[in-house]
């Protein structure tokens, strides 16, 4: 859970957030159909995560606090793949060779 301080609200009602140091994030864990408040050590720990893995889904969260961030995985082109052209010119070059026979 993620709550911010309201710094100001301007005439339109859009609310100004401090950037540093407003934001605390509190953590909890479920036992015996109860939420129990703990600490960032033990929530981590007991998951097996990172503050990374945190904060990514607190900053992928939606208003209504569904995780709505997509996977950027696999959009960029590799980078060390070789273009068809150079591909083509390769096989090019491998064909002008004379194929001989097998001896054995």
């Amino acid at each position: 859970m993620q709550s911010r301080k309201v710094l100001s609200r301007d005439d339109d009602g859009k609310e100004d957030y401090s950037q540093s140091r407003q934001v605390s994030v509190t953590y909890y864990l479920e036992h015996f159909g109860s939420k129990r408040r703990v600490c960032k050590g033990f929530f981590m720990k007991t998951l097996c995560i990172s503050n990374r893995s945190i904060m990514t889904a607190i900053e992928g969260r939606s208003t209504s606090g569904v995780f709505t961030k997509t996977d950027g995985r696999g959009r960029q082109p590799s980078v060390n793949k070789t273009d068809d052209e150079h591909r083509q010119a390769v096989k090019d070059h491998i064909q002008s060779f004379l194929t001989v026979e097998s001896l054995l």
